[in-house]
């Protein structure tokens, strides 16, 4: 019987947990979900209370099973007969789905799973004969177990500190660098101003919890440019989307072309009255060989210029949290400003947040209660202090990517030793394949990887 441990029991973990026990024969396999809290099957994402937190992906579209993609449908009809594809549910209704998904799925076969709460400390090789197991998975409390595949499914990061003059800011009881660890934004009080370093999906998600109809609070959302995530349709459209493979054929190899073809194809969408969603919706399927096409030196052109905008138009917002953002907004509960931040001082009273509006020179001085880092995950290995990730690449079964995008992988979902080369049986699942694929942050494509990679671990069963 193949021992395989998994580490992370949000999205990625659960799915390739579900896909494995669903496809194994009875016998072949025994599976260790190990996560580091209780919320197994939730994760960070849909271990949320808050009904303002939405799912940015229409409930249509966020089946866990690629094979059956009316599932989460089927089981929001259970409760709700209102839930239409086109719907935006809450993210605890889907952190219920996946655990029933789990528990359904390990029924008749609990003796075949095994679920842990355990902080990993150490994954390191055994020296055993052929045959046994090849890993040693070091928990917390000295507890020990052997395994012959690892796989990491750990999923977001912290966001990271952004160099400033007082680094010591970070330290303070008013900065908040996760707003997503629980209970984060509980202990700023409700009539303190907030600003919110970002303005994207994470900093929208924030702002509709802390903005007040009453005005007590004032929020700022600050980035370079300003830019506001796009939201989706409220009615998906009967027509056919744009045809994807025209346009891919169109694009060549580098980021200009990839500009031109998309701007000129929107451009035609709009004549025959599609709209620009269809078009991005039809890349799709082809993101990661477009990504895969490019030189660094053209990816990293991307990243430098395009990334911001095709990032509010890629990952959008559910029609609920764009009105409700918008209309703080409107009622100046929330200001956005374009600028960026060059410092923080930290009184005892609040901070004073020097910043530099884009288009002035002069710097000015910003008061506010409390930060909050909305800048989104850090995916950078070099940047990531978890002690797990630092034990593996110093000893050298991991490598980060040449962008700072996530991990290396080879097409097997092994990860890539220092010297490149595969290591046998030490695998990764989530948002760190953003560095091979691009598109793999979201649960249309990660539920494709969780079940390719099932194939993968009983490819020998």
């Amino acid at each position: 019987m193949k021992t395989i441990v998994i580490v992370g029991a949000g999205f990625s973990g659960t799915a390739l947990a579900v896909n494995l026990l669903r496809m194994a024969t009875p016998g072949s396999v025994q599976l260790v979900l190990v996560n580091r809290s209780g919320a197994q099957a939730r994760g960070v994402a849909y271990g949320t209370r808050s009904a303002k937190h939405i799912l940015n992906v229409p409930a249509g579209n966020m089946s866990a099973l690629p094979d059956h993609p009316g599932h989460f449908l089927e089981f929001c009809a259970r409760t709700d007969p209102l839930v239409r594809p086109e719907s935006f549910v809450s993210r605890e209704r889907y952190g219920s789905y996946l655990a029933w998904l789990l528990d359904q799925s390990a029924l008749g076969k609990q003796h075949y799973l095994t679920r842990i709460e355990a902080e990993v400390d150490a994954i390191t090789p055994t020296a055993s004969a052929a045959g046994a197991p090849r890993w040693r998975v070091q928990l917390g409390g000295a507890r020990v177990v052997f395994a012959d595949e690892v796989v990491l499914a750990v999923g977001n990061f912290p966001p990271r500190n952004f160099p400033v003059p007082n680094q010591a800011f970070y330290d303070s009881r008013r900065y908040i660098r996760d707003p997503w660890s629980p209970g984060a934004l509980d202990s700023i009080p409700s009539d303190a101003g907030v600003l919110l370093l970002g303005t994207g999906l994470t900093a929208i998600d924030v702002a509709n919890v802390l903005a007040r109809a009453d005005g007590r609070r004032k929020c700022y959302a600050i980035s370079r440019r300003g830019l506001l995530p796009q939201p989706h349709r409220c009615i998906r459209p009967g027509r056919a989307p744009e045809a994807g493979d025209d346009l891919r054929r169109a694009m060549g190899s580098d980021v200009r072309t990839y500009v031109r073809a998309i701007r000129a194809t929107i451009r035609h969408a709009r004549e025959t009255g599609a709209d620009w969603r269809d078009v991005l919706g039809a890349l799709r399927a082809h993101t990661p060989s477009l990504w895969a096409c490019l030189s660094l030196k053209e990816k990293r052109r991307f990243l430098r210029h395009v990334q911001p905008f095709w990032d509010v138009h890629r990952h959008r917002l559910a029609p609920e949290a764009h009105l409700y953002f918008h209309g703080a907004l409107h009622a100046g509960d929330i200001a956005l400003i374009r600028a960026r931040v060059l410092d923080y001082q930290a009184f005892e009273q609040g901070i004073q947040v020097t910043i530099r509006r884009r288009g002035v020179a002069e710097p000015e001085a910003l008061s506010v209660e409390y930060v909050v880092n909305c800048t989104g995950p850090t995916s950078d290995l070099r940047a990531i202090d978890d002690p797990l990730f630092a034990q593996l690449r110093s000893d050298g079964l991991l490598r980060s990517d040449a962008l700072g995008l996530g991990l290396e992988v080879d097409d097997r979902y092994q990860c890539l030793g220092h010297t490149l080369a595969p290591v046998d049986g030490l695998r990764y699942l989530g948002p760190l394949l953003k560095a091979r694929y691009w598109e793999a942050t979201a649960v249309p494509e990660l539920r494709v990887h969780a079940q390719a990679l099932a194939r993968e671990l009983l490819a020998d069963t």
